[in-house]
């Protein structure tokens, strides 16, 4: 009997529900922006831990909006980014576009949450005259004018820079 309740117990704590660090389900990129009342592009200015945890499970920092789409930005320039042992890469220095249903106080991120994208090719220094980026903040100016997303936007490569597994 011992053993049956130790092996229900180890299958439990294996099984992938079980995972302290499972993504919430999440709505995708193009669905959020689908329903978006606020796109702008900020850039991540600082990241610190949010409690005292000895991991980091919650973080919070400071942006600077560099470009609103639409809508309006953030009443205040902060973000935090809540269960961080999975879901999202928060960089210093980068550039993310956020697509919001709402006009947050903060902008608060879960796991796997798809509301932002990292952009920051958009930005190097010292390239003008680039042609737009298909993968960057072009498509979605594009897709507010009328036009259709490209198919496969977000790219791959975008959401493994955004999206932690």
């Amino acid at each position: 009997m011992k053993a049956a309740a130790l092996a229900i117990t180890v299958l439990l704590l294996l099984s992938p529900a079980a995972s302290a660090c499972s993504d919430p389900i999440v709505p995708s990129f193009q669905e959020n922006l689908a329903r978006a009342e606020h796109i702008f592009v900020f850039r991540l200015t600082s990241l610190e831990l949010a409690d005292s945890y000895p991991w980091p499970s919650n973080l919070k920092g400071n942006i600077n909006i560099v470009r609103v789409l639409k809508g309006a930005a953030p009443a205040t320039a902060k973000v935090a980014l809540e269960g961080s042992c999975c879901g999202i890469k928060l960089v210093v220095g980068r550039y993310y576009l956020a697509v919001l249903e709402s006009d947050p106080d903060v902008l608060r991120l879960l796991p796997g949450d798809q509301s932002i994208l990292d952009v920051t090719d958009d930005f190097k220094a010292g390239e003008p005259g680039r042609a737009p980026n298909p993968y960057g903040v072009w498509p979605v100016q594009q897709y507010l004018l009328g036009h259709a997303l490209p198919a496969d936007y977000p790219s791959e490569y975008q959401l493994e820079s955004t999206l932690s597994e």
